[in-house]
């Protein structure tokens, strides 16, 4: 099938040209390790900003030779190419290495690099990447597979006239982007403000330090550090409580050990980690459920929970959601928490979940977060459930939620808006290459 649309695509745009006939491969292979106390800049690539500074490595922790990387040149991910994995590289040291693995090429003659920066960009040449990719397990593209792919041949003045063009649209989506951004923190701070904490954004060292005796084994001069980091000072506008005054328990997820007597509950389902780890509960994020398990209620997700994720990435551990909408019979996965509160809680779950994301909540989950594995660290239910924060009123927390939700619907739409323009910028520069409209001076 991808054969046959490479093959139409061709029969479609006879006068394209293959863009081997412009670029050439650019393997220059570099040995580090022959100077190991030399910290080394390792630059990767992705589908969101292109090329960018990875890493310093000293050479004695390289154990093969890598690809040496110029400004002006590109590269791209084998594996993920089809996803827009492929950047320009920047202004970059002249000792910048990238991955052996990573495909390196540049321009001969015929094309400008600003050109071929938007041309990788395009929807059009992402789905000839894709037709154009070989393997049987995992599919790659190498520089000879690239250099299949067919495009415009255009005069150096046309194509300066669609960077200049793609330039003035892309002022106006990061425009828009910043807006947003601008908006988000102003958000933020407003919500703090409105609680009376003091985010100073710095540390505050404590002149003295303790340890409950059961932490003496994480002591290091780095968990002081994230200890003090916590200790930010917080007005005396409204009660401080800790996260088990307001709710009863934290109930974690499933897993098979969870239960004894099987029973046939095909039209159950589980939650993945994605479902909270940014902020907005996601019901998509599941998987099925083995049919053999017994019933428990209060593993049942139902709108009004909110739910927190108990181990994941550091940056993601900690974060909350509340459900809004849910399919029936699904279930909490081992990972992440759901907070059960009273029948008299004073605590309104929008609100909670609002206050777990400042940063000074954050500040405490990161103080305490354990475990050795980058990929995957946790925190347990009694450091959650000791964490501290202001609490208002509920109709004063009703209002400040209200406000928050107000904020992120402006937010949310001005970054529909910047995305809205950078599609309507990438379709008019796609329909200008194939043909579709008239290149105009």
């Amino acid at each position: 099938m991808k054969s046959a649309r490479a093959a139409a695509f061709r029969a479609l745009h006879p006068d394209f040209r293959p863009l081997g006939d412009f670029i050439e491969e650019a393997t220059v292979t570099v040995r580090p390790a022959d100077e190991p106390e030399k910290l080394w800049p390792v630059y990767g690539v992705n589908n969101r900003i292109g090329v960018v500074l990875s890493h310093h490595q000293p050479g004695a922790e390289f154990n093969a030779p890598y690809k040496h990387i110029e400004r002006d040149w590109f590269f791209h991910n084998p594996t993920r190419a089809n996803v827009g994995s492929l950047g320009r590289v920047p202004e970059v040291p002249p000792d910048a290495l990238t991955s052996p693995e990573y495909q390196v090429w540049r321009i001969r003659h015929g094309l400008l690099p600003d050109f071929v920066e938007i041309l990788i960009r395009l929807p059009f040449f992402l789905d000839l990447v894709e037709c154009h990719r070989v393997g049987a397990v995992k599919e790659r593209l190498f520089v000879e597979n690239l250099k299949e792919i067919p495009i415009p041949l255009l005069s150096e003045a046309e194509q300066r006239g669609i960077v200049e063009r793609w330039r003035k649209e892309q002022t106006k989506v990061i425009t828009a982007r910043q807006r947003a951004d601008v908006n988000h923190e102003q958000s933020r701070d407003a919500f703090n403000v409105a609680l009376g904490i003091e985010d100073t954004g710095r540390a505050i060292t404590a002149k003295a330090f303790c340890l409950r005796w059961q932490e003496v084994g994480r002591w290091s001069v780095g968990y002081i550090r994230k200890a003090s980091a916590g200790l930010v000072p917080i007005s005396d506008c409204f009660p401080v409580v800790r996260l088990a005054d307001v709710v009863s328990d934290l109930v974690n997820g499933w897993s098979p050990q969870c239960f004894e007597r099987p029973a046939e509950l095909d039209e159950w389902g589980v939650l993945k980690l994605g479902a909270v780890s940014f902020g907005e509960f996601d019901e998509n994020e599941n998987k099925a459920l083995p049919t053999n398990m017994q019933s428990i209620s209060e593993l049942e997700i139902q709108v009004g929970d909110v739910l927190i994720s108990r181990a994941n990435v550091a940056r993601l551990v900690g974060a909350c959601a509340v459900v809004r909408q849910t399919r029936p019979r699904l279930l909490l996965c081992d990972k992440i928490f759901r907070a059960v509160f009273r029948p008299d809680s004073p605590v309104d779950p929008e609100f909670l979940a609002e206050v777990l994301k400042i940063p000074h909540l954050r500040r405490q989950i990161e103080c305490a977060i354990t475990g050795s594995s980058a990929t995957m660290q946790n925190i347990t239910k009694e450091a959650l459930l000791d964490l501290r924060f202001p609490l208002p009123s509920l109709p004063e927390q009703r209002e400040l939620v209200e406000r928050v939700a107000a904020a992120r619907a402006e937010i949310v739409r001005e970054r529909a808006e910047a995305d809205r323009l950078a599609a309507a910028i990438a379709a008019e520069t796609e329909a200008l290459l194939l043909g579709t409209r008239r290149i105009e001076n």
